[in-house]
C-alpha cells in the first residue's frame, strides 16, 4: 500500500497452485483445491498500514532473517 499525495496504490498478491517447492508438493500436501463443477473457493484478505518506523523494523527482521 502507498500513499503520496497525490497517488494512493494497493498491490496484492493473489493465491497460486503452488508453493516455492511446486506443484506436485502441493497437491501432495492437499494444498491444492480441485473444484467440481458449481463449487466455490474464496480467499479472505486483512491488510492494513504500518508507520514508517514499524515498516523499517519488519523490513529489517526481514532482511536478516533472509541472509541466515
Amino acid at each position: 500500500m502507498s500513499c503520496t499525495p497525490d497517488q494512493n496504490a494497493l498491490g496484492l498478491a493473489l493465491p497460486c497452485a503452488s508453493g516455492i517447492e511446486g506443484y506436485l508438493k502441493e497437491k501432495q500436501e492437499n494444498n491444492v483445491p480441485i473444484l467440481a463443477p458449481g463449487e466455490i473457493w474464496s480467499a479472505a484478505y486483512r491488510f492494513g498500514c504500518l508507520s514508517a518506523d514499524l515498516a523499517q523494523t519488519l523490513n529489517d527482521k526481514t532482511m536478516r532473517a533472509s541472509i541466515a
